[in-house]
C-alpha cells in the first residue's frame, strides 16, 4: 500500500476539518486536529498538545460521522470482486465495460470483469434481504434474475457483452439459446468469477464515504480538483470534492484487531445443573441489553456504571473455543459481573491457549472490573471456560471488549 499517498490524503482532510478521532490498538481514542503525518506516525494536535501515534498502532481515523443516502433515493447495488460496494443511481453495460453513476453523482467506468453482482432496486429493504439469502446458493455459472417471478426465478448461463447503448447484455442459457437481456427488466446479474481471478487484498484498506459507499482500496492519489481512489481490483473512483466532505472514515486496521464477538467459535459447550441453560451473548448481556459494568472510574475519579458496545456475556458452565490461527500477539478484555443481570454471581474463569493455561481467576459481584492482557503469540485455539462450584443459577460473567490483536 503506498503509504505516502494515504498520508497526503489524511493530512489534507485534517487541515480542512475541525477535528478527527484517532483510535488505537490499545483501545484509546484521541480527538484533535491532524497536523502531521509521516511514514511512522500520525500527529494530532490535542488539548494536551501534539501527540504522535505510531502508524502500526492506529486502527482508524474518523473524519466525520457517517452520512446516509438522501431520503427517497432510488439506487442499485454494485459489488466488485474485491468487496467494494457502490450505491448507483444508474448503470450501463457497453461491450466489456460498465458505466456507473455512484451516489451522490460520481461517474465511474470499470471493466465488467471486476463486478461480482448488480442488484437493481436495492433501496427496497425486503429485496435486499431476499438477495442476501439467495447469493450463497449460486453455483458455477453466471445468473440472470428477471423481474418476473421474484429472486427465486433465475436463469443460469453465461453473460457476454453489452450493446452499444449500454441497455442490454448478451446471455447464453445453460440449456442453449441466446438472448439480449434488457437491463431495465432484471432484478439482478450475478457473475461467476473463479478464485484465481480475485485480486489480493492483503494490503488493502477501507474507505467509507458520506453516502454509505464502501471502497476496498489499495491506492489514493490527489489531483488538482480532488482525489482518486483505486480499489483492489483496479476500479478508479474520482471524488471531486473541494470541501473534503465526501469521506467519513479511513479504516486501515487490516486485521490488526479482532473482537471475539465478531468471530464464530468452533466449539460451544453450554450445560446447567438447574435445568436452565442461558446461552452466551455477543455484544449484549444475558438480558439482551447493553453490557454494563459498575465500579468503573470516570475522568473525575468518581465511581460510575458504564455501558459497552462490544464483548461477550457468559453464564456459568459455558465453554467457547476460538480458532485464532496463531496470527495474534495479545488478548485483552475487561472482566466483571454485569450490573443489569440479577444474581449474586461468583464464577471461575479459565483461559487456555492450545491446552495451556494462560489465565485463571475468580470473579464475583462487587469486584472492581479487572483489565487483563495475555500473551497469545503462536496460539491457534483459544479456549474460554466459565464455571461455578455449586448451583450455576445467577452466576455469570462479562468479557467486555474481548479482543485479539497483532
Amino acid at each position: 500500500m503506498p503509504l505516502c499517498r494515504i498520508f497526503l490524503l489524511l493530512l489534507l482532510f485534517g487541515s480542512s476539518s475541525l477535528g478527527a478521532d484517532l483510535r488505537t490498538l490499545a483501545g484509546k481514542t484521541m480527538t484533535g486536529e491532524v497536523v502531521g503525518i509521516n511514514d511512522k506516525s500520525i500527529i494530532l494536535k490535542t488539548e494536551a498538545g501534539e501527540v504522535a501515534t505510531p502508524l502500526a498502532d492506529v486502527l482508524e481515523l474518523k473524519l466525520q460521522d457517517p452520512g446516509s443516502l438522501p431520503s427517497g433515493t432510488k439506487y442499485s447495488d454494485v459489488e466488485l470482486i474485491d468487496g467494494t460496494m457502490l450505491h448507483c443511481t444508474r448503470f450501463a453495460i457497453k461491450k466489456r465495460e460498465a458505466e456507473l453513476t455512484v451516489v451522490p453523482g460520481i461517474e465511474v467506468r470499470l471493466p465488467l470483469a471486476s463486478i461480482s453482482y448488480i442488484l437493481s432496486g436495492a433501496d427496497d429493504a425486503k429485496l435486499r434481504e431476499e438477495w442476501q439469502k439467495f447469493l450463497p446458493k449460486r453455483g458455477n455459472r453466471d445468473i440472470l434474475v428477471p423481474k418476473t417471478g421474484g429472486v427465486g426465478n433465475f436463469l443460469e448461463g453465461t453473460f457476454g457483452e453489452g450493446d452499444e447503448k449500454g441497455t442490454r447484455i448478451e446471455f447464453e442459457r445453460a440449456g442453449g439459446g441466446k438472448v439480449l437481456a434488457q437491463l431495465t427488466q432484471i432484478v439482478g446479474l450475478v457473475f461467476f468469477r473463479k478464485a484465481d481471478q480475485l485480486p489480493s487484498t492483503d494490503k488493502a484498506f477501507k474507505v467509507h464515504d458520506a453516502n454509505r459507499n464502501l471502497l476496498v482500496a489499495t491506492k489514493l492519489a490527489l489531483g488538482p480538483k480532488g482525489y482518486t481512489i483505486t480499489t483492489a481490483c483496479g476500479a478508479k473512483v474520482d471524488y471531486l470534492d473541494a470541501n473534503k466532505q465526501l469521506v467519513a472514515r479511513l479504516d486501515y486496521s487490516g486485521g490488526k484487531l479482532t473482537f471475539l464477538s465478531d468471530l464464530e467459535p468452533i466449539r460451544v459447550e453450554e450445560t446447567s445443573n438447574v435445568d436452565r441453560i442461558d446461552h452466551y451473548r455477543r455484544d449484549k448481556n444475558l438480558e439482551d441489553r447493553a453490557l454494563k459494568l459498575a465500579n468503573m472510574t470516570d475522568e473525575n475519579g468518581t465511581s460510575t456504571v458504564k455501558t459497552f458496545g462490544k464483548g461477550l456475556a457468559l453464564h456459568s458452565r459455558t465453554v467457547l473455543v476460538y480458532d485464532i490461527g496463531g496470527d495474534y500477539k495479545d488478548f485483552k478484555a475487561l472482566l466483571g459481573v454485569d450490573e443489569d443481570v440479577g444474581g449474586d454471581s461468583r464464577v471461575k474463569l479459565l483461559i487456555e491457549g492450545d491446552n495451556r493455561e494462560l489465565f485463571s481467576t475468580e470473579v464475583k459481584r462487587g469486584d472492581k472490573p479487572r483489565p487483563i492482557t495475555l500473551d497469545v503469540k503462536g496460539v491457534r485455539h483459544l479456549r474460554i471456560t466459565v464455571s461455578s462450584e455449586f448451583l450455576d443459577l445467577g452466576n455469570h460473567l462479562d468479557l467486555v471488549e474481548a479482543r485479539v490483536s497483532k
